[in-house]
């Protein structure tokens, strides 16, 4: 290919205008990454913390508990809105811009929800932050793809995905820490604001990424609509998504009322799927990495996770239950990450329509998909047709989390050993 010589060493520029990464690995995209690591797994921790705090919530706010269900998913409404126009401005700024203003935002928001009172307030506090959740999450693709090489997106990606899992584990387990509520919500939401300062400081794009042209705010977007692989990442993932909160929502009360397991075991067996999850975001996207394949490895966890958790909901009665729905997770833990590659590897496959700088418009719409049916699929669909049959309504969220299997047939390969994907070089 001839190219333009150009004088940084991190990217090339053909004689048509297309940018090309040439992969100089730089030890500083492990700070970046462990930063944004940081920001995420704070921002659910916040989210988070407040189930666990429930009773203290309804006494200080004086709200009930359909008005706390309402507040406590208010967030991934407004994230799937907010996605598209994060990724849009994350093309047209740069991630380190959005993903501080993002921060900053959800920092503020969390310590004013401290000193509202009310419903209205606070569910309009509380809802907002998903402004700053599909701004944030949107961009984390674009920095996996400008700071790391092909063969490492999938431990990138696993671990700032990693975050989405830990956060809600430490919210969950700091709430009993915590007699009273403000001081709770007070310190995680200073906490969130002292990170976004880090973030500001650390924070950084690759120097020649700095002087890259920038798509116009639909630019990008335009782009991410005509890419097959982007829907089929959006459709694959809000469905594994909407099917993992489903489980997750309903299989402690299904565990109580079909198989007498008392609420308090039955909550731990919901906490294997998403606790081995954690260590299913390292492991396969490591796997993914280490064979240069993608698309098997998502068929692989989706088909795998789904058939064991099922299997674990009919053995519910049976000690087997721990092993299949441990199985299942760490299975089903492999998909998110390996999804959220797509976006941050496309631009480097041999697509005239796709370009470097359009990563964060097209990690927007993924995005957008994947928080906008957990709000609507269980609530709207699933619960109002199926309950109270819970064995009909775990069959159709193992579905859903088995989709990715075929939504893959959508998307190109990503992994390094794909023909068009480029070698990194030191």
């Amino acid at each position: 290919m001839n190219t333009i010589p150009i004088k940084y060493s991190f990217f090339e520029i053909d004689r048509k205008g297309k940018v090309r990464r040439i992969w100089k690995k730089d030890s500083y995209r492990w700070v970046v990454l462990s930063v944004s690591w940081l920001i995420v797994t704070l921002f659910y921790t916040a989210w988070y913390i407040m189930p666990s705090m429930e009773s203290q919530m309804l006494t200080y706010y004086k709200i009930t508990p359909e008005e706390y269900t309402r507040i406590f998913f208010s967030p991934y409404l407004l994230a799937g809105i907010f996605a598209i126009p994060g990724g849009m401005l994350g093309d047209r700024y740069g991630f380190r811009v959005v993903c501080s203003i993002a921060t900053y935002l959800a920092g503020i928001l969390l310590v004013l929800r401290t000193f509202v009172h009310g419903f209205l307030h606070l569910f309009t506090l509380v809802a907002l932050t998903g402004i700053s959740l599909g701004f944030l999450v949107a961009n984390l693709p674009k920095l996996v793809s400008l700071w790391f090489p092909p063969e490492e997106y999938g431990l990138a990606s696993g671990i700032y995905v990693s975050g989405m899992a830990i956060g809600p584990a430490v919210g969950l387990g700091l709430g009993g820490l915590f007699s009273s509520w403000n001081i709770a919500s007070l310190l995680i939401g200073g906490t969130v604001l002292g990170s976004a300062t880090i973030w500001t400081i650390l924070g950084k794009m690759p120097s020649p990424a700095e002087e890259l042209s920038k798509d116009t705010l639909v630019e990008g977007m335009k782009k991410a609509i005509r890419s097959r692989s982007i829907w089929g990442t959006a459709i694959g993932s809000s469905a594994w998504l909407a099917g993992l909160v489903t489980l997750l929502a309903l299989l402690p009360s299904g565990l109580q009322s079909v198989y007498g397991i008392p609420k308090s075991n039955a909550g731990i067996l919901a906490s294997l799927i998403s606790g081995s999850g954690i260590i299913g975001n390292f492991i396969f996207p490591m796997l993914s990495d280490r064979i240069g394949r993608v698309n098997p490895v998502v068929t692989l966890c989706a088909i795998g996770g789904a058939f064991a958790i099922f299997l674990g909901w009919m053995f519910a009665s049976t000690f087997y239950i721990w092993i299949f729905l441990i199985i299942g997770g760490m299975l089903e833990g492999g998909v998110p990450p390996l999804l959220l590659e797509v976006p941050a590897a496309i631009p480097y496959l041999e697509n005239p329509d796709y370009s470097v700088e359009s990563v964060a418009g097209a990690s927007g719409l993924v995005i957008s998909f994947f928080n906008a049916s957990v709000f609507f699929l269980p609530s709207f669909i699933i619960v109002p047709l199926f309950y109270p049959h819970f064995t009909l309504i775990f069959f159709v969220a193992c579905l859903l989390l088995s989709l990715p299997a075929i939504t893959q047939l959508m998307i190109r390969e990503i992994g390094v050993k794909a023909p068009s994907v480029p070698a990194s070089s030191e």
